[in-house]
């Protein structure tokens, strides 16, 4: 494994780290409001928006590792049957879509960002601005594209025969 699939690898896991520090915010503070609402009959205001909100961070920016781990769900029918030179050249094509799918949509997803800069959109109750958690959608789906370019190297080696694994 080269250098750079190493550092690409560790951009992942440190974007799933921050998840699950996210994961791990959200459930503090929901089983805190249920602990307030239960014992002093008063609920933490905002707590739906937090979650909401924790909820696009804690996804997104879990999406690479789900991707280099091959948790995301599949549909294998005509796959499993695939000789090894034609499930590389099918990864192949795979990884190289989706490098240019999600390539567009971090673009656009960055746009809509700016836009949004001077519109002033914030939270209902906590009045919290928008435009970080836009962001955060747009870095996690770069992380993804990391995810996706491991996979191209590896179907690269799987097409060249060689057997090493990223």
């Amino acid at each position: 494994m080269s250098k750079s699939e190493k550092n690409m690898k560790k951009i992942i896991h440190f974007s799933a780290l921050v998840s699950g520090i996210c994961i791990f915010a959200l459930m503090a503070m929901t089983m805190w409001d249920i602990i307030g609402r239960r014992l002093f009959s008063s609920s933490v205001p905002g707590v739906y928006e937090l979650s909401s909100l924790g909820l696009v961070v804690i996804s997104f920016l879990a999406m690479g590792l789900a991707q280099i781990e091959g948790e995301n769900v599949g549909v294998t029918m005509f796959y499993d049957r695939m000789k090894p030179k034609a499930k590389a050249i099918s990864d192949f094509g795979i990884s190289i879509l989706c490098i240019g799918l999600f390539t567009v949509v971090v673009k656009q997803t960055i746009e809509f960002a700016l836009r949004m800069n001077g519109t002033n959109q914030v939270t209902p109750v906590l009045h919290i601005p928008l435009q970080p958690f836009i962001y955060a959608a747009a870095v996690g789906m770069i992380v993804l594209i990391l995810g996706f370019i491991l996979d191209l190297m590896k179907s690269m080696r799987d097409l060249k025969g060689d057997g090493t694994d990223v």
